[in-house]
């Protein structure tokens, strides 16, 4: 493994090769060709089953966020009147990357949702590596690769005009970078995975404190070869490993003075007050049993009171800023009833089923309802819950300490970042696939070792081995 402080590969020709490695690695193993198959042919086929009952035309409106994002994406290409009030509530990454076909295509949602299937394909590829990284398995990886690319939830995704497919694969390359980075030492690793990621950011700003958990990563995540490297190559590496949040912090920074510049509010996203306004007046509603739209409007009130603004001067901005005021003043206020509400919305997406159906297979949505009521009244959608807790334990028992602190931390990340809102189903907790899908893959692989030990113990020789190995 290079050593880091002879490591001066130009940034650029890092990443290239490693993109360009990962390419040949893929050509010539027929496994990851037939994961890659596998989950494009399932979205294609998705596809053409939503469109039975769907014009190409409708999949650019069957959503409010989707006709946000594309009213804002033609605002940019100057189709319509401005769109600075809608970059300001969803950021401006999403909105970007629509223009470019909306250029060469015209507003039309196909080009779009072949690319979209095109990085959910390759986002299961990602999931192989990362969980190969991490564990030391292929085994693991394609286990986790499979589990992605049947999930409903990212079927579904990739199939809707909506920023959530390309965020995950942003975030999971920009985390592939970086403990590839944190393997290599290079340079150009740290600074691709803090452009990929800041890009992920401007796209979703779900992943606004992102850098944090990478800082975090930086200085407890283990060191495969630390005794080799000494005190100066932990500190070298660490000092490069830096570049990735500090890359990505500069990103949204540059957003962040954007939206104060024209909009005197110094913030990522609208979500930034919208959010924990949501929560508050939630608790607010629990424990005075007064109705949401009377709470929100008594704030507004309130708010005109405070600053002297008359009753027609109330904007948009004004209108985050008296959320983020009163959400704040609640929390400090009503800090259990706000905790219980925080923690009810946590759970509740954590095990939302999928709920896009409703919006692309209007044909069936009787019958798949039916069985999503089922579903949940059997509680099996807490299953993905329970195992992941479980293959946490599992990475702990066997000392798999690098794997348990990326996963755990990446896990405990989005979830905690879900429980500002209510009903939108899994789309939510979905960049948590990016962890749940590796650590349940992990005990499968060790439940089947156990098994395969278990039935040698019972009844000696040797037996079969099972399906998927650790090497």
């Amino acid at each position: 493994m290079p050593n880091p402080i002879k490591a001066r590969q130009h940034p650029a020709r890092t990443a290239t090769t490693f993109l360009l490695s990962q390419l040949n690695d893929f050509l010539r193993r027929r496994d990851l060709l037939i994961l890659f198959l596998v989950a494009l042919a399932i979205r294609v086929g998705f596809l053409l089953l939503v469109l039975n009952d769907l014009k190409l035309a409708d999949l650019l409106a069957n959503a409010p966020d989707t006709r946000i994002y594309v009213d804002t994406a033609r605002g940019m290409l100057g189709m319509r009147p401005s769109c600075s009030d809608a970059i300001f509530i969803f950021g401006v990454g999403y909105a970007a990357f629509l223009t470019p076909f909306f250029l060469i295509f015209g507003q039309a949602a196909l080009p779009v949702l072949l690319v979209q299937m095109l990085l959910s394909s390759i986002g299961c590829l990602l999931l192989y590596k990362l969980g190969k990284e991490l564990t030391g398995s292929k085994g693991v990886g394609l286990l986790a690769g499979y589990i992605a690319a049947t999930s409903f939830t990212s079927i579904s995704l990739a199939n809707f005009v909506l920023s959530d497919c390309l965020f995950f694969f942003l975030i999971l390359l920009g985390s592939v970078l970086f403990l590839r980075g944190m393997d290599s030492g290079r340079r150009g690793h740290f600074i691709s995975s803090g452009l990929i990621i800041g890009a992920a950011v401007l796209v979703r700003a779900i992943g606004q404190f992102w850098p944090l958990v990478i800082i975090l990563l930086i200085m407890i995540l283990p060191t495969p070869d630390v005794p080799r490297r000494g005190l100066t190559g932990w500190i070298i590496l660490r000092r490069r490993a830096l570049l990735a949040p500090l890359i990505a912090g500069a990103i949204i920074g540059g957003w962040m003075a954007r939206n104060y510049m024209i909009k005197d509010v110094a913030t990522v996203s609208f979500a930034s007050a919208g959010g924990p306004a949501n929560v508050a007046c939630t608790a607010l509603v629990e424990t005075f049993h007064r109705e949401p739209g009377e709470i929100m409007d008594s704030w507004f009130e309130d708010f005109r009171q405070r600053t002297g603004m008359g009753p027609g001067d109330f904007s948009f901005v004004d209108n985050y800023r008296a959320r983020s005021l009163f959400s704040s003043i609640v929390t400090r206020r009503y800090p259990r009833p706000t905790w219980r509400v925080y923690r009810a919305l946590v759970w509740e997406n954590m095990t939302a089923p999928n709920e896009l159906f409703v919006a692309q297979l209007p044909q069936y949505r009787w019958p798949l309802q039916g069985f999503e009521n089922w579903y949940v009244e059997h509680r099996l959608n807490t299953i993905a819950v329970w195992l992941s807790l479980a293959g946490l334990a599992a990475l702990v028992i066997c000392r798999r300490w690098r794997a348990f602190l990326f996963l755990g931390l990446t896990y405990a990340y989005f979830a905690s970042m879900i429980g500002f809102t209510h009903w939108q189903g899994s789309r939510l907790f979905y960049p948590g696939q990016i962890a749940w899908s590796v650590i349940i893959a992990f005990l499968i692989v060790k439940a089947m070792q156990g098994m395969n030990w278990l039935i040698r113990a019972v009844f000696g020789g040797q037996a079969a081995k099972p399906a998927v190995g650790e090497h």
